[in-house]
């Protein structure tokens, strides 16, 4: 089988959850091709700093609007706005997701971010003739938020 584990360095919980994800299934698994790929390596140099810096700072200088903000897009009709807003917008880290997926060629794709679901879910339907992996969402939050959905 061909493994992908995607991840987003936004905090440690997510690149915790791919790093025992990757290593249990390798340990079970050896025969399988595992791949582990974060997506912020994927975004254009300043989408990279704003994520990776802003998200840290914000959590850590502003805790209370960092829950502000979690708890207003805990919506699903706020997720699914977010969601179309964002399609609107060409992104080439999309792009460059989907192709690294289409030439990986994965059985499974193995999500511990929300990022990589919804390209996956984009890529489904507009391609008809794509064989889809089989996608699971890992869920490293007591619960999953909205915008897993």
């Amino acid at each position: 089988m061909r493994i992908l584990i995607t991840t987003v360095t936004a905090g440690n919980g997510h690149l915790a959850a791919a790093s025992a994800l990757d290593e249990t299934w390798r340990a079970s698994r050896p025969a399988d091709v595992v791949e582990r790929l974060d997506l912020v390596k994927l975004f254009s140099p300043l989408h990279r700093r704003i994520h990776a810096n802003g998200y840290v700072k914000l959590v850590e200088r502003a805790p209370e609007l960092w829950g502000m903000l979690f708890a207003k897009t805990d919506d699903p009709k706020v997720a699914r706005r977010m969601n179309r807003v964002q399609r609107l917008f060409p992104s080439r880290s999309r792009s460059r997701f989907a192709r690294y997926v289409e030439n990986f060629k994965p059985d499974a794709v193995l999500c511990t971010h929300y990022a990589a679901l919804s390209v996956l879910g984009c890529m489904r339907r507009e391609r008809p003739r794509w064989k889809a992996p089989l996608v699971v969402s890992v869920v490293t939050d007591f619960e999953a938020h909205a915008l897993w959905m």
